[in-house]
């Protein structure tokens, strides 16, 4: 019976053990810095632009 206990109290804590969040984006995968730097600023702007 314990064997059963400590068995079904592990499943339970890592099936709800906390997880690092996803991003809510997918990564920019850019040829270079400056291109990674362009998309971010693009995005950036975009995101303004939407708010106004």
């Amino acid at each position: 019976m314990g064997f059963l206990g400590a068995y079904a109290g592990l499943g339970t804590y890592f099936a709800l053990k906390p997880q690092a969040p996803q991003p809510a984006t997918p990564p920019i995968k850019a040829g270079s810095v400056d291109e990674e730097a362009f998309i971010k600023e693009f995005l950036k702007a975009a995101e303004s632009e939407d708010k106004q």
